[in-house]
């Protein structure tokens, strides 16, 4: 569809002009904007969490597919229609670290698992009272759970 990617391009280009000077629109309020106009509820603090642009950006991109909506409540909606497809395969101490695997993809968009450095450095700030978080999660799940946070990674940030 010509006409669509000419739009999409327009879009991308008011979004980059208005957010010069001397209008400088914060994304805040782009979402907001774009709330009104779609007539729906509004986000009290939209763009509070970095990781919510990526939903602005997909939404101005391709707005008929990807709802506006806070980042981290797509990443809820996802993990618990992905939880209801695979639950079961997990016990109870996986589930709890299958959580904490979600909520660092929902802060930070994926969870770092192509380079080593970077896979142990993303391990490196998740909390854990347990211990060493990467050696904790490879005995709760019995080995390196490396290839769930790629499933997680896929399904979540869709």
């Amino acid at each position: 569809m010509p006409n669509q990617n000419v739009a999409d391009a327009s879009c991308i280009n008011s979004i980059e002009y208005y957010g010069r000077s001397p209008y400088q629109i914060a994304p805040a309020e782009v979402w907001k904007a774009y709330e009104h106009l779609e007539k729906l509820p509004l986000t009290s603090d939209p763009v509070k969490t970095l990781t919510n642009l990526i939903t602005l950006v997909r939404h101005t991109v391709d707005p008929e597919h990807q709802p506006l909506a806070p980042f981290p409540e797509l990443v809820e909606q996802r993990y618990q229609q992905w939880l209801g497809q695979h639950g079961d395969r997990f016990d109870e101490n996986q589930l709890r670290w299958l959580d904490v695997i979600k909520n660092y993809i929902s802060l930070n968009g994926a969870f770092a698992t192509e380079e080593q450095d970077e896979y142990l450095d993303a391990w490196k700030s998740v909390d854990s009272d347990e211990g060493v978080p990467l050696a904790v999660a490879k005995r709760v799940f019995g080995k390196d759970p490396k290839p769930i946070i790629e499933e997680l990674n896929e399904v979540l940030v869709a």
